[in-house]
C-alpha cells in the first residue's frame, strides 16, 4: 500500500474498499511499545499494514517513529521537542506540543 495523500471525496460516489485502505488509514497508530507493533503490523514491508511512510506512536517510549522500508526511523526526541525553533519548523511536532502531551 502507497501513501496517496488527499482525494477529494463528492456526494454520491461510492466509497471503495482500496479508497478506504489508501486514503483513509493514513493516521499515526498508538501503541503500547514495539512488540504490539509488531504483532499488529509485522516486521518486514508487507501489504497488510507495515510499509514505507507508515507512523506509529509508542506509548512506553514517548516516541514518534516512522518506518523507512527496512527500519523505525525515531522522528522526535525530547531534545528536538523542546526545541522552540524545531517545534515551529515542524508542524507535526508543533501540534503534539499544543496538545499537551508529553514526549519522553
Amino acid at each position: 500500500m502507497a501513501l496517496l495523500g488527499y482525494k477529494d471525496f463528492e456526494s454520491g460516489n461510492v466509497l471503495s474498499q482500496g479508497d478506504l485502505d489508501e486514503y483513509l488509514m493514513q493516521g499515526v497508530l498508538v501503541f503500547a511499545d514495539e512488540s504490539a507493533r509488531n504483532s499488529a503490523l509485522g516486521e518486514t514491508n508487507n501489504a497488510g499494514g507495515l510499509f514505507d511512510g507508515r507512523a506509529v506512536y509508542l506509548k512506553n517510549v514517548n516516541k514518534v517513529q516512522v518506518y523507512n522500508a527496512t527500519t523505525w526511523d525515531n522522528i522526535a526526541t525530547e531534545t528536538y521537542v523542546t526545541n522552540a525553533v524545531a517545534a515551529i519548523r515542524d508542524p507535526l511536532i508543533r501540534l503534539y506540543m499544543e496538545a499537551g502531551l508529553s514526549m519522553m
